[in-house]
């Protein structure tokens, strides 16, 4: 049997909710995490994506001319 502050059932459910919460917050926090980086990658192809059309664009005037 444990021993200390795991013996009495209002503690142990004290704990457990504190436990489950905290686990519940580290979670969001890396979620958060992730979309932060998902957000920079979607910057970073919008980014690409321009400078592909600019230069697609500069190829066709070139061909026509």
């Amino acid at each position: 049997m444990v021993h200390g502050e795991w013996d009495h059932p209002i503690k142990r459910n004290v704990l457990h909710y504190q436990i489950t919460h905290l686990g519940a917050e580290l979670f969001v926090q890396e979620q958060q995490k992730t979309i932060e980086k998902l957000r920079d990658i979607s910057s970073v192809m919008k980014a690409l994506n321009h400078l592909f059309k600019q230069e697609e664009n500069q190829l066709l005037e070139r061909s026509e001319q």
